[in-house]
């Protein structure tokens, strides 16, 4: 598809793009909705009623800011895939959301159980101020560009592929669709990896390397998270969200607290990615900086040390808890108590700011005996 060449960014068009992002998670904290999790809910067994009723929730969010479905950069679906396979949840998506709605989706899967009796999915996304312009025709298009910003929805290879030669494939179809929205990988704010092992430090570090060599210091605030199920022999998703000129205007900033964790191995990745008024951050562990666990096993205590870090990250670019936009939990989920764990744990840090919240459970992490990763976006 030939894409109309972008406009050349400018101080001030960053700075309003990333001004005017409203990210959507599936619950909002302080509000009556116990999230998709709550067996309070009441059960939907028809999937389109309860599709219609997810996208109801995130049009409720977004009427608040005058805006439409239509707005949405990005669209992610968590499922439970005993339930419904990701391929059914796009069509029925396709028919509910309005024909404007052309965001990239991604679909990551859950632990089989984790949603609990109300449904089989959940949605989250990312809204933006300036037109959405998809790369393709289809109805949920792979990457999509609003002004200068450009995401690029999940993307995997169904190939017999071992995991480093899948992602070396899946990184280079990224970085073209990327470039065809004058975008690359130094440009990128937000990296998300999900992929098929373990929960062992092994599995995660077996193509860590491949895609740290695409980047350029200070690289994005990334995301790595281990699930049990990818569609077909796919071994590796992958996600980004891009600014351009955001680095090369000088709205670019990188926070890396002193003795903050580390990776067991160097890696260009950054904890913080400031570009203009907003923070990303990556996936916030409760690790010591040589990589050690920190309270194995104890999901209460990693979340407060996850949260803790995430404001941590935060202050060295100058945001506080009262900056909190959302935050994204992956957790390790052994009963319907670890949601409302991580729920609580969350609420008390926060104290009574209000923001999005995605809990995901997981059957384990990245790292033996680590319970929690938290990411987040804050202004």
């Amino acid at each position: 598809m030939t894409h109309q060449q972008p406009a050349e960014p400018t101080p001030e068009s960053v700075s309003r793009a990333l001004d005017a992002l409203v990210f959507l998670g599936t619950e909002l904290s302080g509000s009556d909705n116990d999230g998709p999790g709550e067996a309070s809910a009441p059960a939907v067994r028809d999937l389109a009623t309860h599709c219609r009723r997810e996208a109801d929730h995130l049009a409720g969010t977004l009427a608040a800011y005058g805006r439409t479905l239509g707005s949405l950069l990005v669209l992610d679906v968590v499922y439970d895939p005993e339930r419904v396979d990701a391929e059914t949840a796009r069509a029925v998506l396709s028919d509910v959301l309005p024909s404007e709605a052309r965001p990239c989706l991604t679909a990551i899967p859950v632990l089989p159980g984790s949603l609990g009796g109300r449904s089989p999915l959940a949605l989250q996304g990312v809204s933006t101020a300036e037109p959405v312009v998809p790369a393709d025709p289809d109805r949920f298009p792979q990457a999509a560009a609003a002004g200068v910003l450009v995401a690029v929805a999940g993307q995997f290879t169904d190939t017999d592929d071992d995991m480093v030669t899948q992602t070396s494939e899946v990184m280079d179809r990224v970085a073209d669709l990327l470039r065809a929205h004058g975008a690359g990988w130094d440009d990128a704010v937000r990296f998300d990896v999900f992929y098929r092992a373990e929960g062992t430090t092994e599995g995660w570090a077996v193509n860590a390397r491949e895609r740290a060599r695409r980047f350029m210091e200070p690289g994005p605030a990334t995301t790595g998270i281990p699930v049990g199920f990818l569609p077909g022999r796919a071994k590796i998703l992958l996600r980004t969200l891009a600014v351009r000129g955001a680095r090369g205007l000088g709205l670019r900033s990188a926070s890396w607290p002193s003795g903050h964790w580390d990776w067991p191995f160097h890696l260009p990745y950054k904890h913080g990615i400031g570009a203009a008024s907003t923070v990303f951050v990556g996936g916030q562990v409760s690790l010591a900086p040589d990589a050690s666990v920190i309270d194995p096993d104890d999901l209460a205590a990693q979340t407060t040390t996850s949260v803790d870090n995430i404001l941590k990250v935060a202050a060295e670019l100058g945001l506080g808890a009262h900056s909190v936009l959302r935050l994204i939990a992956f957790y390790r989920h052994t009963g319907p108590d670890d949601a409302a764990t991580v729920r609580q744990v969350v609420q008390d840090r926060l104290a009574d700011h209000t923001y999005q919240l995605t809990l995901v459970g997981l059957p384990y992490l990245a790292y033996e005996r680590m319970v929690v990763e938290i990411e987040a976006e804050l202004r």
